[in-house]
């Protein structure tokens, strides 16, 4: 959705169009290193502009961060019967599936019934809907009788199933900057945006490297703000820039729980404020979300938790308290604000260009869409694209990313391959980092004869030679990075472990 220019809003501008020099100017600084940031930066460099990101902490730091996620076409959204965007967000996921198809799986899902939320007929009929409008290179379907011995009521199940897809969406955010530094883009984490000056042509920006505290000068003719929930704040704070949108916090969370079955589908909870849950297979244990809090206090996000318990015992077997949960991950989303007087949240995300008597443009994303980012990044691109005289030739971003080629596009066969180069390596081990790295694993093996060449085991199937890889090929620099954001391994280290790795850095 974009936010058409008002001459109401505004920021101060000086006469700085003079670059500060040519190797310290870009054509497009996007500021963010989530999946908006960095599908901006993508387009911008396939589309052939001298293009860098700068983001305050890691990669995927924020809500991005999640170590799976449950995505499809969005059920709300057919409650309003806007059969055009859940056939959208199929398209998209199709080819999110097609660029990185270790990253995103189609995963069959049980619904559940509540009719305290909704009748049995009207969500039976929703999902026939919703399953016509799925993409069909996505369904998948299994028998779900096995499915059924996990409920305490078998009667629960809808008798109709549809297809979501399990997505690792901090991997996509990798493997998106990964294939953006491939086409010259220029990625600076932990550097901070400390000052902006706007001119008529160009913006200046001041940033300091968090490692050794050094400060630097760039320019850019673009900039692109995709700051998350800091939206708000870098606006005011830094860029002194005002806006008619504006970032909504929203405080959301994922439990996980030891799986005490093997599940192979996802089930689809109703809560009685209509509102749903997901539990999803993840490795040997079950991931339930979202859990969403009123605000970031312990006592709402406790709350929040104790809803969900209650939801999740009405309906299955493995019943659950407190002390089952294995871990619990919260994060702040940025959603929007519609720019009415009475302002409601709007699900959808907003563009809004700011461009007061043709100074510099600034292009600002408010709110979050793990599924529609890749177009959402080109119709902002093609928005600042008015700005230019010479327009660019576009690469093709539905391309594989990194990771993404599988001869014959077969991951399983790729997958037995390596596992007879290696016969000295755990077969878990090997499907552990093609479901991570892709085929980039043969990068992470390429000297690899026998397990010593592995180096030293950290821990939970992390080595030496992994920890080597992630340094010079994901931006890692703490264990944090690596535990919570690369592997997902963080779960499953103790304390000894977590402190063995970090004294690796």
């Amino acid at each position: 959705m974009m936010i058409p220019f008002e001459e109401n809003t505004h920021s101060s501008t000086t006469d700085i169009d003079t670059a500060v020099n040519e190797q310290d100017t870009y054509d497009v600084v996007v500021v963010g290193g989530g999946i908006n940031g960095v599908s901006m930066l993508l387009e911008a460099c396939s589309r052939g502009l001298k293009s860098l990101l700068i983001q305050s902490d890691d990669l995927a730091e924020g809500a991005s961060a999640n170590p799976t996620a449950l995505v499809g076409g969005n059920l709300r959204q057919l409650e309003d019967f806007c059969f055009a965007d859940v056939k959208s967000n199929f398209d998209e996921l199709a080819i999110a599936q097609q660029r990185a198809p270790h990253l995103v799986r189609p995963i069959p899902v049980l619904p559940l019934n509540n009719p305290e939320a909704r009748s049995r007929s009207r969500l039976r009929t929703g999902i026939y809907v919703y399953n016509k409008l799925t993409n069909k290179k996505l369904k998948y379907k299994i028998a779900i009788a096995p499915q059924l011995e996990l409920l305490r009521d078998p009667s629960d199940f809808l008798g109709i199933q549809f297809t979501e897809c399990l997505t690792k969406q901090a991997r996509m955010i990798i493997a998106i900057a990964q294939q953006a530094t491939l086409r010259g883009a220029k990625i600076l984490p932990h550097h901070k945006v400390t000052s902006a000056t706007r001119g008529k042509k160009l913006w200046q920006l001041g940033t300091c490297a968090k490692s050794t505290n050094e400060n630097s000068l760039i320019s850019a003719r673009w900039l692109i703000n995709c700051s998350g929930c800091f939206t708000n704040t870098f606006l005011d704070q830094t860029l002194h820039v005002k806006t008619r949108a504006k970032a909504r916090v929203l405080v959301s969370g994922q439990l996980f729980i030891k799986a005490k079955q093997a599940w192979r589908t996802a089930a689809m909870m109703q809560l009685g404020d209509k509102s749903l849950v997901s539990a999803s297979p993840f490795g040997d244990q079950i991931c339930i979300e979202p859990i969403v809090a009123e605000d970031e206090s312990e006592e709402a996000k406790d709350t929040a938790i104790e809803q969900v318990i209650e939801q999740w015992n009405r309906y299955f077997k493995q019943q659950l308290t407190r002390d089952n949960i294995t871990h619990c991950r919260w994060s702040l989303t940025a959603s929007s604000d519609s720019l009415n007087e009475s302002p409601k949240e709007i699900t959808e995300c907003l563009l809004d260009l700011n461009n007061p008597g043709n100074a510099a443009p600034l292009l600002s994303l408010f709110g979050l869409d793990t599924v529609k980012h890749r177009r959402f990044a080109e119709q902002g691109l093609d928005i600042l694209e008015v700005f230019t005289d010479s327009p660019k030739i576009k690469y093709e971003t539905e391309s594989t990313l990194p990771g993404g080629h599988f001869p014959g596009g077969d991951i399983h066969a790729f997958t037995q391959e390596l596992e007879l180069a290696h016969p000295y390596i755990e077969k878990t081990l090997i499907q552990r980092w093609v479901r991570t790295y892709g085929s980039q694993t043969t990068k992470l093996l390429s000297e690899v004869r026998k397990l010593d060449d592995l180096g030293e085991h950290i821990g939970q199937g992390l080595y030496e030679a992994e920890v080597e890889y992630l340094v010079n090929n994901e931006w890692v620099c703490d264990a944090q990075s690596i535990l919570w954001r690369r592997t997902y391994l963080g779960m499953k280290f103790s304390d000894e472990q977590i402190t063995r790795l970090e004294a690796r850095f």
